[in-house]
């Protein structure tokens, strides 16, 4: 996963640093293809069907709030 830079480009996340977690980026972070180093969620965001939290909170360091 990439995060624009400053000059407006598209820089790596840094490996110390934390994403947030939205169902659009849940496929990506399942295969593994994000260098972040952990998550947060709102928990509210995860209470309906089909959401992968769980699946992603077994394989990542993860803040739920």
């Amino acid at each position: 996963m990439n995060a624009p830079d400053r000059q407006g480009g598209v820089a790596p996340v840094p490996v110390h640093a934390g994403i947030g977690l939205h169902a659009e980026s849940e496929r990506e972070i399942l295969l593994g293809s994000t260098a972040a180093a952990w998550l947060e969620a709102h928990s509210e965001n995860y209470f309906g069907p089909g959401g992968g939290l769980c699946a992603i909170c077994a394989c990542w360091p993860s803040a739920i709030r």
